[in-house]
């Protein structure tokens, strides 16, 4: 699944997330690399293309165009990736996009930041036989203290429950200590920002600055190592138990119905339904290393 020909383990945030959340969706994506045959959902597909246009706004290079000529670019930048969904309804499409962003980009018209980088991609060793891996969406200078911060955008119908904060606040500190390690950056980061965009009939625009300090940062490395251990070890279908309560926590698992299958029926269900593809921590390729 994850590992190298060297017994080396890369690992990101997703593959974390699934198995802190469900061991046996974990299997199903991570080990098995089983892939639904469904397209992007309408709320997944709209959150996406919402994503792509904060990824636009938030570039050096549109920054640096007038305030018109921005806000086309980042409307453009939702078109284009919304395109390859196309599925619309009532609270998701073109037109909501469009008084989202305007909103979005009318409150956090006057930052107090400076965007470095976007879309920054990493690979880092945790030990000597561990890569963290991940990307980040937004990495950017506080002008008052010149640290970096880690922005990451969230959009969603809702706020995340417990369960999912405390999946996020490991995310959060897995890539304050990626922005640490970029050598070539040299200037200290200890803060990030959930940047949410919560899509209902009235959107909402929240954001929380959080803070690590060392000791925070050295349990996280920690805790993280305790997990691939754990996941070392995790070597048959049994060991990667169902967790009930998040079949249907947010939206019906992909993997329910696959769940629920009768050993004799899965390799059926599985050709019907799924594809494989092997699962890659981070696909993009670096952007940023130890070596660089």
């Amino acid at each position: 699944m994850l590992e190298l020909s060297d017994c080396t383990l890369r690992i990101d945030n997703y593959a974390i997330s699934q198995w802190l959340t469900c061991r046996r969706k974990f299997w199903f994506r991570i080990i098995d690399g089983l892939v639904p045959n469904t397209p992007n959902g309408t709320a997944r597909g709209f959150g996406a293309s919402i994503h792509e246009a904060l990824r636009v706004w938030y570039d050096p290079a549109t920054c640096a165009t007038d305030d018109k000529e921005r806000f086309a670019l980042t409307c453009n930048a939702f078109y284009a990736e919304w395109a390859k969904t196309g599925v619309e309804d009532a609270m998701r499409n073109t037109k909501v996009a469009e008084s989202v962003l305007r909103q979005y980009c009318a409150k956090w018209s006057l930052e107090w930041f400076d965007p470095i980088h976007v879309e920054v991609g990493f690979a880092m060793p945790l030990t000597s036989d561990i890569i963290y891996e991940g990307r980040m969406d937004l990495i950017a200078r506080d002008r008052a203290s010149d640290k970096l911060i880690v922005v990451d955008h969230k959009t969603s119908a809702r706020k995340p429950g417990s369960v999912m904060q405390e999946i996020k606040a490991r995310q959060m500190s897995g890539y304050v200590w990626a922005a640490q390690q970029l050598s070539d950056v040299g200037v200290l980061c200890n803060s990030a920002i959930y940047n949410y965009v919560i899509i209902t009939t009235q959107p909402q625009y929240e954001r929380i600055l959080t803070t690590r300090t060392r000791e925070q940062l050295a349990e996280w490395v920690d805790a993280t190592i305790r997990i691939v251990n754990e996941i070392r070890v995790a070597n048959t279908f049994e060991d990667c138990y169902c967790n009930q309560e998040m079949c249907n926590m947010y939206s019906r698992c992909d993997y329910l119905e696959l769940c629920n299958c009768p050993n004799g029926s899965r390799a059926a269900l599985i050709a019907h339904k799924f594809t494989r593809k092997p699962w890659s921590a981070f696909e993009q390729g670096l952007i940023f290393s130890e070596e660089k």
